[in-house]
């Protein structure tokens, strides 16, 4: 799926999920964005109702959970088509170390998807390998 086609699905959806409104035909959610003068408006008031469900912002929540996990993976490429993924992968990486949950966080040269069977042969099946169950 193309970058521009995910995030016209993803807004739909987090608008459907996080601020839906019975009255707003005809999506029934209030957008987090209006256009105006062939620009985007952010809407404050809807991007707040939002802020509380980002992964990012309920660590510290769930945070005993977090702990239990057996093992934490993130990574991205440096030339991710998902221009939110680096941003947001980082900052979450971030958090989960100030809030003391071990994770591994690796950068790659690549796409979003570029290398995906390299690094599942090469990272993810070995970091699973490695991380103890039961």
């Amino acid at each position: 799926m193309k970058a521009e086609k995910f995030y016209v699905v993803a807004l739909l959806a987090m608008s459907a999920v996080f601020s839906p409104d019975s009255k707003a035909a005809p999506l029934f959610a209030d957008k987090p964005y209006e256009e105006a003068s062939q620009q985007l408006i952010s809407n404050k008031s809807t991007l707040a109702r939002w802020e509380p469900h980002f992964p990012v912002n309920l660590i510290e929540q769930y945070r005993e959970n977090l702990l239990k996990l057996r093992g934490i993976w993130l990574d991205y490429g440096t030339k991710d088509e998902f221009t939110h993924i680096p941003i947001g992968t980082s900052e979450l990486s971030r958090r989960l170390a100030k809030a003391g949950i071990p994770h591994v966080f690796e950068v790659f040269d690549g796409t979003h998807d570029s290398k995906a069977p390299e690094r599942v042969g090469t990272k993810m099946l070995p970091f699973f390998l490695r991380t103890p169950f039961g």
